[in-house]
Formats: structure tokens, sequence, C-alpha cells
């Protein structure tokens, strides 16, 4: 879910996912009526658990808090960040930096993977929370992002920048760094789709 694997408004299969997960169906039906208590999924009328339907006004405001929640983890997390997860995010942007990546599921996955090193060095676990939420709530958002705004996107750039700074322990660089990534970016769909 959070790294945009299912697009809004999707029916989510239980077997498959069950098989794709190398698990029973029952697990899988539990974790997705606890993601439907949270309202990251929704049941549907035919009583199946689907991703909601793309709604801009809720994206908007996920955006905002993932903007104000985010930066402000990112900075915290600079003081904090051990050298072996800075040389571990050094490497998911050489990866990422790649701009038409083969292999879409691998680089969302590689992305939400670069924000979270970051974030869970921040030592607040309630942010750590709350994010998470965030990102399940605007995963599927994602799925319109990739591949279209890549070849726009300045973000390579600016994970390069959010990795510099983390090195120089500039908690205020590496803040407005991620900010400017979700502005662009989550901007980017609010142009294209509103």
């Amino acid at each position: 879910m959070i790294s945009g694997g299912y697009h809004p408004g999707e029916k989510i299969k239980l077997r498959p996912l069950a098989e794709e997960l190398n698990t029973s169906v029952t697990p899988v039906r539990e974790a997705l009526l606890q993601l439907v208590t949270a309202g990251t999924l929704e049941h549907s009328l035919q009583k199946s658990i689907r991703v909601p339907e793309a709604n801009w006004h809720v994206y908007k405001e996920v955006r905002e808090l993932r903007i104000l929640i985010e930066s402000r983890a990112a900075a915290y997390a600079a003081a904090r960040i051990p050298e072996s997860a800075i040389e571990q995010m050094e490497a998911l942007t050489e990866q990422l930096d790649t701009k038409s990546p083969a292999d879409l599921s691998l680089h969302r996955e590689r992305l939400v993977e670069f924000h979270f090193e970051l974030y869970r060095h921040a030592g607040k676990p309630v942010s750590l929370k709350l994010i998470e939420s965030l990102w399940l709530q605007s995963g599927p958002y994602l799925s319109f992002l990739i591949p279209e705004y890549l070849p726009l996107s300045k973000s390579p750039s600016l994970r390069v920048k959010i990795c510099s700074a983390l090195r120089r322990r500039d908690g205020m660089a590496v803040a407005e760094a991620i900010e400017t990534d979700l502005r662009n970016a989550l901007g980017y769909l609010l142009e294209r789709f509103t």
C-alpha cells in the first residue's frame, strides 16, 4: 500500500495477495480489515475490500500533513542518524537516479525505503506512526506519480542534497529538501489530476 502498488478504486483480491505474501488467506483478511478500520481501505457494496477512490480534497490535506510532519522528522533525524544509514541512503539514491527504471514496483519500494530510512532515525515514534499512516493513505496515488513524473523530477538531486546535508548534520537543510521534494512530487499530482 505504501509504495503505490495499488491504484485508487482497485479491488484487493485475497488469494493472490496471500500467495504473494506466502501465507494463508486468514491473516491477510485480518490485516486488510485492520486497514479498513484505520480508513486506509474500504468495504465496497459487493463486500469486497478495495482502495478508496481518488479524493483530491483528502489528498490535499494528507499532502500538507506529510510536508509538516516529514520535514520535521527529517530535521530531527539529521542529528541522530548513523553514518551507516547515510551510506544506505546514498546507495538508494544511486539506484533511484535512473530516469527510466525497468521495474517500477522496485523503484517505488526503493523510494519508500529511502524516506523511511531517514524517518526511523528521528527518534520520534509517534511521528513515525503518523508518517506511516499518511503514506498508507497517499501510497495509491504513487501509481499516478511513477513513471509520469520521473522524467520531470528534480528529486534525484534533492536526494543527493538530503544525503549531503545529513553528512553535515544540517537539520534545516534536510528539512527544506524533504519539503521541496514533497511539494514538487505531490504538487505535480494535484496539477495533473485536478
